[in-house]
């Protein structure tokens, strides 16, 4: 993991996000690891055993017209080098609008942890 820390890391991931979306309304960034990349390590599922999986709730208005599937392509693009490497494992996506948003509620988080980075 390039930060010294998955919290510092996790911080990085949302700048990354974050700098490449802008403006971006909401912006909350989980460390859902539950450890099994260790396990996928030994029998080759996974390529690092202490890779991160990460819950992303990102909302702005350049999803508006965008289809899911373009939706997380444009969270997960600008951290493309970390799923190559292997440093990022999975990440769960909620790409919205802020009409979306909105109509639910506004939630800040979909996993009941804290954020690891949050705007």
């Amino acid at each position: 993991m390039p930060s010294s820390t998955p919290e510092a890391f996790s911080k990085e991931c949302a700048e990354l996000i974050r700098t490449a979306l802008e403006p971006v309304e909401h912006l909350c960034l989980v460390d859902v690891s539950d450890g099994h990349t260790v396990e996928g390590f030994k029998d080759g599922r996974a390529h690092k055993p202490d890779a991160i999986e990460f819950f992303a709730l990102v909302v702005t208005n350049n999803f508006e017209g965008k289809t899911r599937v373009e939706r997380h392509q444009m969270v997960n693009s600008p951290l493309n080098e970390y799923f190559a490497s292997g440093d990022i494992h999975a990440m769960q996506i909620r790409a919205w609008t802020p009409e979306q948003w909105e109509k639910k509620g506004k939630p800040t988080n979909l996993k009941n942890r804290p954020c690891c980075s949050s705007l």
